[in-house]
């Protein structure tokens, strides 16, 4: 608010001044305020154990209309974040554990507009190759050991499990979006390492469904413009098998995204 004092005067006398007050609002419009957010709620990788220092895991992206910065809520000593990118690169060999991390994007402005916390989620794997695990039985039953970081800065919580699992390469394959319109139309096979694998999804997807025998199906005709930002869809699949023993053995596959344009 600001205020004016006008003096006003009719002829030679003074006493006929007018002194009046005028003030004047100035309001500011919050419609248009808008903060960073994550074109995801969550974030998952998964890094094999063996990554070269400053690997790339992943990318996170925020939606603003300027741009904007990349910062983890608190430092670690296995990953880092490109501030002007948002690449999650690795600084330190990781374990064998589930790491999880919290990042948030914000502005240049002054004051900065800061988005939502969001969670990153990165698994670390050890590579092996299935046909050694034909000869040996995978433990995958065993509790996992919880450890926490006393560090109060630190937003990390590492789960190690013991046991070792299996996981395949990822694969990548190419679409048009005309080749899921037909629900329960098969799109792809995946690859087996044994005759009696047996393939099932980690959890329910949206645009596909994987039978027994591996063959990837269309659950809902595909729609470009639903998709998310990366225009893909990906899901992973738990594969099992009976090793020379006739036991069971349990291995995760890779994601398989399926790439549209």
């Amino acid at each position: 608010m600001c205020a004016s004092l006008f003096d006003a005067g009719f002829g030679d006398n003074a006493s006929n001044k007018l002194f009046t007050d005028l003030s004047s609002h100035a309001s500011i419009d919050n419609d248009n305020y808008v903060i960073p957010s994550f074109d995801r709620n969550l974030y998952e990788y998964y890094i094999p154990s063996n990554a070269d220092r400053d690997a790339l895991v992943g990318n996170v992206t925020a939606n603003y209309v300027n741009d904007v910065s990349y910062h983890l809520v608190a430092r670690h000593p296995v990953f880092y974040v490109v501030p002007k990118k948002g690449e999650l690169r690795l600084i330190a060999k990781p374990q064998l554990s589930t790491y999880h991390l919290l990042l948030y994007a914000s502005d240049c402005l002054k004051p900065s507009r800061k988005s939502s916390n969001v969670s990153v989620i990165i698994r670390v794997y050890e590579e092996v190759n299935d046909s050694d695990n034909d000869n040996q039985v995978i433990n995958n039953d065993a509790e996992p050991e919880i450890i926490e970081n006393d560090d109060e800065s630190s937003s990390t919580k590492v789960t190690i499990r013991r046991s070792k699992r299996s996981v395949r390469p990822p694969k990548t394959y190419e679409f048009k979006e005309s080749d899921g319109s037909s629900p329960g139309a098969v799109v792809v096979s995946l690859d087996k390492k044994h005759p009696m694998e047996v393939f099932k999804l980690e959890s329910t997807n949206r645009w596909v469904t994987v039978d027994t025998n591996g063959a990837v199906r269309v659950k809902e005709p595909w729609d470009y413009e639903q998709l998310e930002k990366h225009k893909s869809i990906d899901f992973w699949v738990f594969v099992t098998g009976p090793n020379l023993n006739g036991k069971q053995c349990k291995f995760f596959s890779k994601p398989i995204i399926c790439d549209l344009f």
